[in-house]
C-alpha cells in the first residue's frame, strides 16, 4: 500500500495519498509501516508543483530521481531507526486490530474501491479551503501586496543573480 501512495503523490497530487494512508490506517496496518509511507510521501515531491514547473525548464527526471531517493532513505530512516520501539510494532489499538482480525480479507477490488471513497470524500472536503485559498491569492494580487514583496525582496534576487518570477518581470 506505501508504494500506491509514493506513484499517487508523484503522479497525482500532494492529497492522493492520504486516502491510501487512510485504508492502511483502518485495515490495522502496523504504526511502523504507516509512519515509513508517511515520511516518504512528506519527502517526495508533489505532482502539483512539478508538472508545472517542469514547462518552464524544470528537469523533470532528475526532479523524479532526487525525489524518490529521498523518500526511500526518509522510509528507511523512520522504518528501521526511528519506529523502532515496541510500541510501533503493533497494529492501532487493541480494539482495532481485534475488529480487524474479524473482518474478512478484502479483495484488491474492495481496497480500490474503499480508497476511491475515501479520496472522493478528501476532495469534497477541501472545496471550502480550496476556495479560501483562491479568493486569498485574489485579493493580495488586487492590493499590491504580490508586488510589494516582489519590491521588498528584488536585492536578495539581485545579489543572488536569480530570476525574477514572471509574473514580477517588466
Amino acid at each position: 500500500m506505501g508504494v500506491f501512495a509514493i506513484v499517487k503523490i508523484l503522479f497525482v497530487s500532494f492529497s492522493a495519498p492520504v486516502a491510501t494512508l487512510a485504508v492502511m490506517d483502518k485495515d490495522g496496518t502496523a504504526r511502523r509501516s504507516i509512519a515509513a509511507t508517511l515520511a516518504a510521501v512528506l519527502t517526495l515531491s508533489q505532482a502539483n508543483v512539478v508538472f508545472p514547473l517542469a514547462a518552464v525548464g524544470l528537469d523533470l527526471g532528475m526532479m523524479m530521481l532526487t525525489s524518490v531517493i529521498g523518500g526511500l532513505v526518509a522510509a528507511s530512516a523512520t522504518y528501521y531507526w526511528f519506529a523502532r520501539q515496541p510500541v510501533w510494532q503493533d497494529g492501532n489499538q487493541e480494539d482495532q486490530s481485534v475488529e480487524a482480525a474479524r473482518k474478512t480479507p478484502k479483495s484488491i477490488m474492495q481496497i480500490m474501491s474503499d480508497g476511491g471513497q475515501e479520496g472522493i470524500k478528501i476532495v469534497i472536503s477541501s472545496i471550502p479551503l480550496l476556495i479560501l485559498a483562491i479568493l486569498l491569492v485574489n485579493v493580495l494580487k488586487l492590493t499590491g501586496a504580490i508586488e510589494g514583496i516582489t519590491w521588498l525582496l528584488s536585492p536578495y534576487w539581485n545579489y543572488w543573480h536569480c530570476r525574477k518570477p514572471p509574473c514580477c518581470q517588466s
